[in-house]
C-alpha cells in the first residue's frame, strides 16, 4: 500500500469523529435515533498544507488523483506510531502565488 507524501501538516489539521446513525422523525417533533452497526463510530482526518511550495502541493494532488477517490493508502496520524488505511474522496487546492499553493483534504478511515 502506498503512503501519503510526508510533508508537515499545517494548523487546522486533525481528526473528526462521526457517528453513523439512522433517524426517524415523527409528526409530533419526536426523533428516534439508532446506531446502524455495533461499531458505528467513523473517523475522518482533515489534512492541511498551507502556503507550501508548488512542487509539494502538486505531489500530494497527484497522489490523491492516482487513488481516484476509492483507492486506499497509508497515513500515520501525528502522535501515532503506525499507519492506518485511508481513502480520500475530495480535496481543494488554493493558489497563493505563482509558486505557492495550499491544499486541504478530508481522509476517510477504511476499516
Amino acid at each position: 500500500m502506498q503512503t501519503l507524501p510526508d510533508y508537515p501538516l499545517s494548523k487546522g489539521s486533525g481528526p473528526i469523529n462521526e457517528s453513523v446513525v439512522s433517524q426517524k422523525q415523527f409528526g409530533d417533533g419526536y426523533v428516534q435515533s439508532a446506531a446502524l452497526a455495533p461499531d458505528n463510530l467513523g473517523l475522518r482526518y482533515v489534512v492541511r498544507y498551507t502556503a507550501r511550495p508548488l512542487a509539494d502541493v502538486n505531489a500530494v494532488d497527484a497522489f490523491l488523483r492516482a487513488h481516484d477517490g476509492h483507492g486506499t493508502f497509508a497515513f500515520t496520524m501525528p502522535g501515532e506510531s503506525s499507519a492506518r488505511a485511508w481513502r480520500c474522496e475530495d480535496w481543494q487546492l488554493e493558489r497563493i502565488s505563482d509558486d505557492v499553493r495550499s491544499l486541504s483534504a478530508t481522509l476517510i478511515e477504511v476499516t
